[in-house]
């Protein structure tokens, strides 16, 4: 049975030529570390990408290191995190560091943070903005905070939305970008970090960032020199998306607003992500993260889209779905008067 994976926010799209042949040709120097001068270089690209200075930007293996970088050389005492969020996945790694973990409702999280004090990096909100596992968007600008803040921006080029600004300020915030999404280098694990000056002077010292291959150097180096492939990826997934989104809809089906890559959809079925893994489609459960009956499904390509519909339609018409959407979850929840993050 073919199996159809959208379960891990992966492009569906391989990366194009130019930037497979960069990693290739790199391949037959593998005897060799990574070049510094190759590394310098790219950092200069993904800095112009990002919209920050060289002396600001890191490059890093992906955005679920952000921990093990930060806590030790900031000296964090405590992370805040919405929930849910991306960061209930890696929870270890906050057991790891032996630093505290505090978690607010995901559309209490703006208000709380903006109500909380903090001297230094002691204490730090980390985000991820859009927000995974749901797919919306907690801010357009920064919180109105004394909190240093880390935001997650993996789904920058679906949402447009960034705090680059505030970096080049240099303002207390810390922004993530990987290139495993829009970028199709999901296998090569790169991404970058981007911090104030200072900041970023400390987190050089860490040696995760030294982690990084060189074949990942060169096929970025060769998608930031002409990155219209991802352009053209971008507007492919949010088409298809919006399709998606409409079919579900017709079917009665909860789909939340989503500004990423991903849908997340309330289908009232317990143990649906079994029974679609059991006609070969395989999607994100967030049965034990959000709410029983919901998943979260990447956007494949057009064909594994329209196979995961029909297959889903077919489990509709078998399933007694009668109140399907009455349980809700207090985690989503919002205060009176804040508008709801799905909104």
């Amino acid at each position: 049975m073919r199996r159809i994976l959208l379960n891990q926010n992966e492009s569906p799209y391989p990366p194009p030529s130019h930037v497979l042949e960069a990693a290739r040709q790199e391949l037959s120097r593998a005897n060799r570390y990574p070049d510094p001068a190759l590394k310098e270089e790219v950092t200069q690209l993904a800095a112009e990408y990002i919209g920050v200075d060289p002396e600001q930007t890191i490059l890093i293996p992906g955005a679920d290191t952000v921990v093990d970088i930060t806590a030790r050389p900031l000296r964090i005492q405590e992370y805040i995190i919405p929930d849910p969020s991306f960061y209930d996945i890696i929870i270890g790694t906050f057991e790891w560091n032996n630093v505290s973990l505090q978690k607010i409702p995901l559309n209490n999280y703006v208000s709380r943070l903006s109500k909380h004090t903090s001297n230094g990096w002691s204490t730090v909100g980390l985000v991820d903005n859009p927000n995974n596992p749901l797919g919306c968007i907690l801010f357009k600008e920064k919180p109105n905070t004394s909190t240093p803040i880390i935001v997650d921006e993996a789904y920058y080029e679906y949402s447009n939305i960034t705090m680059a600004h505030h970096v080049r300020r240099e303002e207390d915030v810390i922004i993530l970008r990987t290139f495993s999404k829009a970028f199709s280098l999901a296998s090569l694990r790169i991404g970058a970090l981007a911090a104030p000056t200072h900041i970023a002077e400390k987190l050089r010292r860490d040696p995760l960032i030294f982690r990084i291959t060189s074949p990942s150097l060169k096929a970025l180096k060769a998608a930031l020199t002409d990155p219209s492939y991802v352009r053209r990826n971008v507007a492919e997934t949010v088409k298809e998306k919006e399709r998606i989104a409409s079919t579900l809809a017709r079917l009665g089906l909860k789909v939340y607003n989503s500004y990423t890559n991903f849908l997340t959809i309330d289908t009232g079925i317990p143990g649906i992500t079994g029974i679609l893994a059991g006609r070969g489609i395989i999607v994100k459960s967030l049965e034990n993260w959000v709410k029983q009956g919901m998943i979260r499904v990447t956007i494949g390509s057009r064909e594994e889209n329209t196979v995961f519909l029909e297959e889903l339609e077919k489990v509709l018409s078998q399933a007694s779905v009668k109140d399907k959407f009455e349980a809700g979850d207090d985690r989503l929840r919002p205060e009176p008067d804040e508008e709801p993050c799905e909104a």
